[in-house]
């Protein structure tokens, strides 16, 4: 009876590696993986920080200031241009929208900050490391 076990043990074993190389090439030829794989080699810099939202947003719920803060270096990165086009603009939206949607949106602006600081540094340290390191040319 001991001999048994040990007889049907290499058989299980093979068995399992059979099985592993047959979902190895069935994971290898699906054709939604390969798009996946040639999107992620094509476009490296939006997969990572794709990976580091997700990372961020997880982050979040355990450390709430380092998730915020990768979320608002992400988004820092991605919308430098529009953020400081805003700052630079600053009058002549508040003369668009009127004194009083300026400060209603002034105030949600405190309040979002007070409730998400790192958010909001992310943000900041990203746009000032871009425009450091990557200054922009005016014409």
């Amino acid at each position: 009876m001991s001999n048994s076990p040990s007889s049907q043990e290499p058989q299980e074993k093979k068995s399992f590696k059979e099985k592993f190389k047959a979902s190895l090439l069935e994971f290898q030829s699906n054709e939604k993986l390969g798009n996946l794989v040639s999107y992620a080699t094509a476009n490296t810099r939006d997969t990572i920080s794709y990976i580091a939202l997700i990372i961020g947003i997880v982050l979040i719920f355990f450390h709430s200031f380092y998730g915020g803060f990768l979320i608002g270096f992400i988004g820092g990165l991605y919308f430098s241009k529009e953020i400081l086009s805003l700052i630079e603009n600053l009058a002549a939206l508040v003369d668009d929208q009127g004194i009083v949607k300026s400060l209603i949106g002034g105030g949600i602006l405190v309040g979002l900050f007070i409730s998400g600081p790192a958010i909001f540094i992310g943000i900041a340290v990203a746009v000032a490391i871009r425009q450091i390191l990557f200054p922009a040319t005016k014409a």
